[in-house]
């Protein structure tokens, strides 16, 4: 009785963990594709006024930050190294 008990809660743990996963891709996804879209919007607007160009330099900064704070810093170690091989 006590290893079925068992099983099941690793059951169960399992199952939460394969959900957070899920959950957490459907976030960096979405945010991923939100900062895409900012700089698009950044690329065919360039001559915006200075309030409306740092609001978006901002919200393209809080969401590379809310992407790396889910991923251990890997879209912002991913650029550098972007912008190294570019400097090459």
């Amino acid at each position: 009785m006590i290893l079925l008990h068992a099983q099941t809660s690793i059951d169960t743990r399992s199952k939460l963990m394969v959900e957070l996963r899920d959950d957490i891709l459907n976030e960096v996804t979405r945010l991923y594709f939100e900062r895409r879209k900012m700089q698009i919007e950044m690329f065919l607007s360039p001559h915006a006024d200075i309030k409306e160009k740092t609001d978006k330099e901002l919200r393209l900064q809080e969401l590379t930050s809310d992407i790396d704070a889910l991923t251990g810093s890997y879209l912002s170690k991913r650029l550098v190294q972007i912008r190294k091989a570019e400097e090459m």
